[in-house]
């Protein structure tokens, strides 16, 4: 039996084992039943081990995808992860300043 073919349960135990974002996003990359498998459990993993930071991220560099998916699995809208500024508000100022650079 390959990988790609375990059962689910299984890949989710393994996708539990893994600390960082980054592996997991790395194993959801292998196939497209994976990807398709683990891209909303990847924001879910965010939200619970790291306090939703990538919403930060994603408000700071205009992905705007990424903040849906992200607030789709939980993330605060209004939380405050860094500094000051809530991620919502760095979204709308990210967009602007790209409708400006245009």
């Amino acid at each position: 039996m390959e990988f790609s073919d375990f059962p689910l349960e299984i890949v989710y135990l393994i996708a539990d084992s893994l600390e960082l974002d980054s592996e997991i996003s790395a194993l959801s990359r292998t196939t497209r039943r994976l990807y398709n498998s683990l891209d909303s459990y990847l924001y879910q993993h965010n939200v619970r081990r790291y306090n939703s930071c990538a919403l930060e991220w994603a408000a700071l560099h205009g992905r705007a995808s990424v903040t849906h998916k992200l607030l789709k699995a939980g993330a605060p809208p209004f939380a405050t992860v860094y500094e000051n500024m809530q991620p919502i508000w760095r979204l709308l100022m990210g967009t602007w300043m790209q409708m400006l650079s245009r």
